[in-house]
């Protein structure tokens, strides 16, 4: 049984790829509720519905696209081909998103959900494919692992750029006009996504071939899904792991607006956050193969959970123990970033070992789902308490408002933490029963693995 290697090009390749979505992932987790209700003038709570309603839209949008990338068949394979077609559309509803158009107060909401709705479309017709591309591009497990690293260190680097530029672009860019500040920095933005697209579509290969030539309907995929138990588990883990960063995230700016009163320091708390991030990388693979996955899982869980508590009693105006303790949340918190990803291509691996259909695409879209239904959640309830508490914009907030932005950027993460610990334990792929499915599949069984 021949291991299929990856040469570093590659493997770069495949990570810019992810940059590049995340540039559009984080712009929106770190910088739209801002946006829409500070900048464009829409009410918190129309906000929230609007995220929540649109992934209701990608409850059947991201299933639809794993079926269709499953089944699309190109020179280029199934999934390259969508960085190739995809990125100019995709783009330009990115700085569409970000325009301030003179419309009236209806016209503003009509014209939000109109744009937004279709550019999640479009990143589903991109996320997809590129989840998908993992399990396709090698079946060695210490090639997904570094892979995955690769993966999360050039989404962490990017995003590390764009927390520190993107506030100083948009005082550079429109002055006075913040809004045209933030429509040329997305635009901006919208070209180095066109440009890491194009990188990766060029550079990654897909080698793995299923072990069977058997082909499932569109009923047996979809019911081949609600019976792989790994996959759920992976899928409940992911939307708690982005259901806290989204709370924190989103609520980043509000906190240095309000609660702090200087919000210049929102970039270099952002930009701490991406720092511990890309140094927890480093961490990545020696700790989980030192203590095992599950162990990694359960101590960053345990540890972030009590970081985001004590946060809650920090006082906003002790920047420096502020700052510390958001360095290590975010590698505490960052480190199981790259483990669920390879976790991810273990339930490709399962659904095929059980079902004998190698199905990467839908299996791919619950877990597409799985990040942006906890990004949507995370945002709707940040908006819907803003609104609840009597947050108004642009004014010196209530003490009502300022409580329930600091519950939000500690309490409620701490809350998503404890229960992805619990949900570790549920996850039922160990060492034994993957050397038995690399075997049964006729595949390599990975020579270092993670240790029980």
């Amino acid at each position: 049984m021949e291991t299929q290697k990856i040469k570093l090009r590659e493997k770069i390749g495949y990570g810019i790829g992810d940059a590049g979505l995340d540039l559009f992932f984080n712009a929106i987790a770190l910088f739209l509720t801002f946006f829409l209700t500070d900048i464009f003038g829409i009410p918190a709570a129309a906000v929230g519905t609007l995220f929540l309603v649109t992934r209701m839209w990608d409850a059947v949008n991201d299933p639809i696209m794993g079926v269709i990338a499953d089944r699309t068949k190109t020179k280029w394979g199934k999934y390259r081909p969508y960085f190739l077609w995809m990125p100019i559309p995709l783009a330009v509803s990115f700085i569409l998103l970000f325009t301030k158009p003179n419309l009236s107060s209806i016209g503003k909401i009509v014209w939000v959900w109109v744009i937004y709705i279709l550019m999640e479309a479009m990143f589903t017709m991109m996320d997809i494919p590129y989840q998908s591309l993992l399990p396709a591009m090698t079946t060695d497990t210490n090639e997904r692992n570094k892979l995955s690293a690769i993966r999360v260190a050039a989404m962490m680097t990017i995003i590390l750029i764009m927390n520190g530029a993107t506030l100083p672009l948009v005082k550079a860019l429109g002055g006075a006009n913040q809004a045209r500040g933030y429509q040329l920095t997305m635009a901006i933005y919208a070209c180095i996504f066109i440009g890491f697209s194009l990188i990766t579509f060029s550079t990654v290969r897909e080698r793995v071939k299923p072990a069977t030539k058997a082909h499932a309907t569109i009923k047996e995929d979809l019911r081949n899904l609600t019976k792989n138990g790994p996959l759920w588990i992976i899928f409940l883990l992911f939307i708690f792991l982005f259901l806290g960063l989204s709370f924190r995230n989103t609520i980043i700016l509000y906190y240095f607006t309000y609660n702090v009163g200087n919000q210049d320091l929102a970039g270099p708390f952002m930009v701490l956050c991406v720092a511990g991030y890309i140094i927890a990388m480093f961490f990545a693979r020696m700790i989980p193969q030192r203590i095992g996955k599950k162990n990694t899982l359960v101590m960053c869980a345990a540890v972030s959970a009590i970081g985001f508590a004590i946060f809650y009693f920090v006082s906003p105006q002790n920047i420096v123990l502020v700052f510390i303790l958001n360095f290590i949340i975010s590698f505490f918190f960052g480190l199981p970033l790259p483990l669920l990803f390879t976790m991810s291509a273990e339930a490709v691996d399962y659904s095929e070992w059980r079902h004998t259909v190698r199905s990467p695409g839908i299996i791919s879209s619950a877990i597409s789902f799985s990040r942006k239904f906890g990004l949507a959640i995370g945002t709707s309830v940040t908006a819907w308490t803003l609104s609840l508490t009597g947050y108004i914009p642009n004014v010196t907030q209530t003490a009502k408002s300022l409580l329930g932005i600091k519950t939000m950027i500690s309490l409620i993460p701490a809350g998503c933490c404890v229960i992805f610990l619990i949900l570790v334990f549920f996850y039922p792929i160990n060492e034994k029963l993957y050397a038995k499915i690399c075997q049964d599949l006729k595949r390599p069984v990975p020579e270092t693995y993670t240790k029980k």
